[in-house]
């Protein structure tokens, strides 16, 4: 059994959840194949192949790529989907939303936010918002799915970097015209990202205004934790 991983990176840098997705998927199977899909990311391609556990790393490079539309990240992965045991991406946002579609094109269940694993198949998933944790298991030929890779330890460095293989893009992914790439927007901040963070500060209605919530972004920033908010709290400006 041979895992396909779609790394998360930002074209320049891999980020650390491949590192610890890696750590899940060699409990799952025997070997860890790891695709960078993006343009101009042939210093992300190297830092993969430098994850110990991983057997190859498959660069897929277009401008396409680089701008992040699900689509066009899902037709790639899918088109190198066959001969894999398990097809997996990072819980990140990108992630959430090309996973489903590779599910949908190779007609298979989907499996989101694995944070443990039981076996080959079986894995624990949270529900209801993460209040519950389900115990699943797949009974079908290639699993799908997703790692919150918060709950696994990164994987360390290699002795020795393996084999990049450069691949092609397919000419649906190139051609996919439904959705088109507008904008990218960022808001700089120096705490964690929230997907990523170890540890993470939240609050509610209860801090009433933007000065109870700016209370609570020192205490984030006093222990390097990321910010988080309930929904109320959004709403609420």
């Amino acid at each position: 059994m041979t895992a396909l991983l779609i790394a998360d990176h930002d074209n320049v840098k891999l980020r650390p959840a491949t590192a610890s997705a890696v750590t899940a998927l060699l409990q799952m199977t025997e070997a860890v194949d790891v695709l960078v899909a993006g343009n101009g990311c042939e210093a992300v391609a190297e830092e993969a192949a430098k994850i110990a556990g991983v057997r190859t790393v498959l660069l897929a490079q277009n401008a396409k790529l680089a701008q992040e539309l699900p689509e066009v990240l899902a037709y790639t992965a899918a088109h190198e989907a066959p001969g894999y045991s398990h097809i997996f991406f990072c819980a990140t946002a990108l992630g959430k939303a090309a996973m489903p579609r590779v599910a949908a094109q190779l007609d298979r269940s989907a499996v989101s936010d694995v944070v443990a694993v039981k076996g080959p198949k079986t894995f624990v998933r949270g529900i209801y918002a993460g209040a519950l944790l389900a115990t699943v298991e797949v009974d079908e030929d290639v699993v799908v799915g997703t790692v919150r890779t918060t709950a696994f330890e990164p994987a360390g460095e290699a002795d020795m970097p393996v084999r990049i293989e450069n691949i092609t893009v397919p000419e649906e992914a190139v051609n996919w015209d439904a959705s088109q790439f507008v904008r990218f927007t960022e808001t700089e901040s120096d705490r964690p990202d929230l997907v990523s963070a170890k540890v993470v500060v939240a609050g509610g209605r209860g801090l009433i205004d933007e000065a109870g919530f700016s209370s609570l972004e020192k205490l984030a920033d006093k222990i390097g934790a990321a910010v988080g908010a309930t929904r109320t709290a959004v709403d609420m400006g």
